[in-house]
């Protein structure tokens, strides 16, 4: 792997020291107008009004069920000057509540010290910064599905092998991760090298949001089907087998087993289910741990690869069969396809009975 990465020793004064109050009033001046500060902004002003008017119809709601549980609990008869001292408390109580949500919400839309720290990070350890990316340019399942997608707090290595590690959301289906949200470590390899993608088991609450045909499931040896999951192309699994060998199937295990990984293209990514805290050590100590284990011999493994279904094998190319996996129906359209299919049924059984019913 690169060389320089992994053999670096990180800097970490730009996170931990108190912030220079004069150069961050500067960097704030200039990120406020950059195309990634007019975004902050935009969501800035939209997400106020919004939260007020939903704290204020909350409000409302709230005066109106306590006031008529208290009628029926204690069978009484409130008049005006009750209702409105028992109004005025729960008015008091919400707007507490609506300041705490602003306040939460705005220091989330107020980036600007978070990235100051993170691009004085980035110069002090010959990284680029960049604060938003939308979309993102990868091809990794996370990134291209769903909607609004957007990779943040995102580091690069500025010279030898690039090296990404930075943080990704995307609003997807219905569901508990509809607004997912992922850490990601990017690698890039050598050479391009057949779609596969292995799974962790370490938590089943949650998956990939790209839902992959089971036919495409490959076993390995030893221990490494109680860790992860393995999708490759059917015509690759030979391949396969060439790329995972039982060392890296251990580092994999060792280092790895609490991320989902894919290899697309001539990129390795490895997929957090849980955003990076780029503001501390650990995400940095991460990727250089995994540069050094899985990343180095990744691309030692991958260097020499050639795809024999190419008919010019100097050209460092995937056939057709092996560039991506086959995708299969997701759960939740499949649910909601069902359900559909049966309201129809119900509604077309109801006007055939009221029909045969007037006859």
């Amino acid at each position: 792997m690169t060389d320089r990465l992994v053999d670096s020793h990180w800097d970490f004064e730009a996170l931990e020291s108190p912030v220079d109050e004069s150069a961050f009033h500067e960097f704030r001046r200039v990120a406020m107008r950059s195309p990634e500060g007019v975004r902050v902004r935009a969501r800035l002003v939209g997400a106020v009004p919004a939260l007020i008017v939903l704290g204020s119809a909350t409000a409302f709601n709230a005066a109106v069920l306590v006031w008529l549980l208290t009628v029926v609990a204690f069978n009484a008869d409130l008049t005006a000057k009750g209702f409105g001292a028992l109004g005025l408390v729960i008015l008091g109580c919400s707007f507490w509540f609506i300041v705490d949500i602003i306040r939460r919400e705005t220091r989330g839309l107020r980036p600007w010290r978070a990235w100051f720290r993170l691009d004085q990070f980035a110069h002090a350890n010959r990284l680029t910064f960049a604060p938003e990316i939308s979309p993102p340019d990868h091809q990794g399942v996370i990134f291209t599905t769903g909607e609004d997608r957007l990779a943040y707090d995102v580091m690069r290595t500025s010279d030898g092998r690039s090296v990404e590690i930075g943080n990704f959301r995307a609003v997807g289906e219905l569901g508990p991760r509809r607004v997912a949200a992922w850490g990601y470590v990017a690698i890039r390899l050598g050479r391009a090298i057949p779609h596969m993608v292995v799974e962790s088991r370490g938590n089943r609450r949650t998956s990939l949001p790209a839902a992959l045909s089971r036919q495409q499931v490959l076993s390995l040896e030893g221990d490494f089907d109680a860790y992860f999951t393995l999708y490759a192309p059917r015509e690759y699994r030979p391949d396969a087998l060439y790329v995972f060998t039982p060392d890296l199937m251990a580092l994999l295990i060792d280092q790895a087993a609490s991320f989902d990984i894919e290899i697309v293209d001539d990129w390795l990514y490895l997929y957090s289910r849980k955003p990076f805290d780029m503001l501390s050590r650990k995400p940095y100590e991460l990727v250089e741990q995994v540069a050094r284990t899985v990343g180095a011999k990744s691309v030692r493994r991958t260097s020499r690869y050639v795809d024999a279904r190419m008919g010019d094998q100097s050209v460092a190319s995937i056939a057709g069969p092996g560039r991506r996996l086959t995708r299969r129906l997701s759960p939740v359209f499949v649910a909601a396809f069902v359900v559909i299919g049966l309201m129809m049924v119900a509604t077309v059984w109801a006007i055939v009975v009221t029909v045969l019913n007037r006859l």
